[in-house]
Parts: structure tokens; C-alpha cells; sequence
């Protein structure tokens, strides 16, 4: 009942203003009311259009907003694949110095040097050779805080004309012994007959001695390699170690070097 009463209200009072031109001013009832209706369409399109700009400029600020956001995002992620990064090339080089520090490293030492008067030693087809030689034995050592595994080791004598430089084509041998950390370890020995060691004396040729160890550290199962080749200079007649004592025969030849590797 309430509510039909201020539905009849509201009615009465349109129409009341509706009529209130017509009473005041002579306008007929009929234009009177399409003045009324044609200015309550004008403001209904004047609100349309400030509701329709209120949610463009709604709009734009969130697209700009996303945007803002989808760049912090992007940076975002930026950020963390570089400290990813970072993170990885850390460890990388932790690694590598750890096995910098740590891996075996096999260097070759010094050479030995001696004299076998009658004594027979064994060619590289297995024969053996009988007479007085100048034997060589190259002395290494394992500088590493690790095993050096898979050790193997090779020596070799070369007499060569004058000028000439050995081309040794050794392939690896890997696969042999292990050794210790800041352990010293030797070649076998290779021997030079006495009457080659004179004609290198007399300068009618030239004897080289070549060694080489293939080996593997813990870390990692590249083979690496160790050689070096150096030629032996006599500064005193190899007949003359038969009268002297085994120091000065030590003291009586020099190893100089002809290349040397390490890896």
C-alpha cells in the first residue's frame, strides 16, 4: 500500500512539472513534454559518454599497469637466470680449482745417467745386445695431492746425423700402473753402445733420449701426457769412465734439451 502510494506520488509530480510550463508560459501540455523527454535523453547521453571515458581511462591505467608489472616480471626473471648463472659459472670454477689444486701432475725430473761395462741389455725386438753401454734412466715425480692411474711410461734412444731432430711417433699406451701422490718413480733404462757414445763424442753424430708418461688423473678420464727429448753432449771421451769414479762419470755429459711437453 505504501509503495502505490509513493508510485502515485511520483507520477502526480511529473506531470506536475510537466504542466507547470503550460500554466506559466501559454506552452501547450504536448511540446511541454517533449521538452521534458528531450532533455532527459541529452543528459542520459552526457552520463553514457562520462561512464563510457570513466572505464576507457579505467582501462589504459590497467593495461598500463600489467604492463608495469609484466616488466617487473621479465626483470624479475632476468635477475634470477643471472644469479642461476652466476651461481653455475661459481661452482664451475670451484671445480677447477679444486682439481687445479688437487690433480696429479707428473713432471719429468732429471735424467740418470750410468755405465753397464759387459752386461747384456734387451733391443726393442727382445733381443739382447752384449757390451759396454751408457745407460739413461729419466726420473719423474708426481707433484699432484692425488694418484696418477693408468700410468704408463716410455723410453727411447735415437742416433741421428748431425742436425738432424728425432720425430719419436709414440702412440698412448694408457692403461698401465698407478702412482702415489708426491711420489718419484722411473723409466726403465735405455742404453747407448760405448762406440756410439765416442763417435757422438768425436761430433760424427748426434744421440738424443726421448721419454714420455701417458697417464689419467682421478678426476677426469682425458689421457694426458708428459715427454721430453733432450740430446746428450759428452764433455769427456766415453773410453775414459772405465778409470774414473762413478760421480765424475755423472759429472762428464750434459742433457740439453731438445722439446718437452706437458698436459
Amino acid at each position: 500500500m505504501g509503495r502505490a502510494l509513493i508510485a502515485a506520488a511520483a507520477v502526480a509530480l511529473m506531470v506536475a512539472i510537466t504542466m507547470a510550463p503550460t500554466i506559466w508560459t501559454g506552452i501547450e501540455p504536448s511540446q511541454a513534454l517533449v521538452a521534458v523527454l528531450d532533455f532527459g535523453a541529452r543528459w542520459s547521453n552526457f552520463l553514457i559518454m562520462i561512464f563510457t571515458l570513466a572505464l576507457t581511462a579505467v582501462a589504459i591505467a590497467q593495461h598500463r599497469l600489467a604492463e608495469r608489472m609484466s616488466a617487473e616480471t621479465s626483470t624479475a626473471i632476468e635477475y634470477s637466470r643471472q644469479s642461476a648463472e652466476a651461481a653455475r659459472l661459481t661452482a664451475e670454477l670451484s671445480d677447477r680449482s679444486l682439481q687445479s689444486s688437487q690433480r696429479a701432475y707428473i713432471c719429468m725430473m732429471s735424467w740418470q745417467h750410468g755405465f753397464a761395462r759387459d752386461s747384456h741389455l734387451r733391443n726393442d725386438d727382445g733381443t739382447a745386445t752384449h757390451g759396454d753401454f751408457s745407460v739413461f734412466v729419466a726420473q719423474y715425480f708426481n707433484h699432484g695431492n692425488t694418484p696418477a692411474r693408468d700410468v704408463e711410461i716410455y723410453i727411447k734412444e735415437f742416433v741421428l746425423p748431425l742436425g738432424e731432430q728425432p720425430s719419436p711417433d709414440v702412440s698412448r699406451t694408457i692403461g698401465g700402473s698407478a702412482i702415489g701422490p708426491k711420489t718419484p718413480f722411473a723409466s726403465s733404462e735405455r742404453g747407448v753402445p760405448l762406440e756410439t757414445c765416442v763417435a757422438a763424442f768425436n761430433r760424427q753424430c748426434d744421440i738424443f733420449v726421448f721419454t714420455r708418461v701417458d697417464y689419467r688423473d682421478v678426476f677426469s678420464s682425458e689421457p694426458r701426457t708428459t715427454q721430453v727429448c733432450s740430446r746428450v753432449d759428452f764433455m769427456q771421451n766415453p773410453l775414459d769412465w772405465k778409470n774414473v769414479e762413478p760421480e765424475a762419470r755423472r759429472l762428464s755429459f750434459e742433457m740439453l734439451p731438445a722439446f718437452s711437453i706437458l698436459t
